[in-house]
């Protein structure tokens, strides 16, 4: 593996590696990836050894990973494809306070930890209400001969 411009160069031997890793792991949910550094056991939490792991799937399988960060603020455009939502339907978030945006000559731009605390909202009014749609009871809409 070379570090070139900011990206890692996976050569075909780390890719073997990896396919072996995946292998072991895949009928099992990871919880936890330990390495040891200067002789002590050091875990990532939940989440991180997901994404480490979906990385290496991604590896195992030849897959092509890009993997970035997101800037402080984002366009209108990029905060609508986090979101997952329209443009315009972002526009209407921002009209309707709901997302606070700032002015840079006639372009808008909005925090991206804003963009993220309203995608997760939205996710979770989401969970909500399939929850709530899938508890009713459910109705027969044929009739009986």
């Amino acid at each position: 593996m070379t570090l070139a411009n900011g990206n890692f160069i996976i050569d075909d031997e780390l890719q073997r590696r990896a396919s072996d890793f995946v292998g072991q792991i895949t009928d099992h949910d990871v919880d936890a990836v330990t390495n040891r550094f200067n002789g002590q056991d050091v875990s990532a939490p939940p989440e991180l050894a997901q994404f480490l792991t979906s990385l290496l799937e991604s590896d195992a399988c030849g897959g092509r990973t890009n993997v970035q960060t997101l800037p402080t603020e984002l366009t209108t455009t990029a905060a609508a494809d986090v979101l997952g939502a329209s443009r315009p339907t972002l526009m209407k978030l921002v009209r309707g306070d709901s997302l606070r945006a700032r002015n840079v000559g006639t372009h808008t731009r909005v925090l991206t930890k804003d963009v993220l605390y309203q995608r997760d909202v939205r996710n979770e009014l989401r969970r909500l209400t399939f929850r709530r749609c899938s508890a009713r009871p459910r109705t027969s809409n044929s009739t009986d001969s």
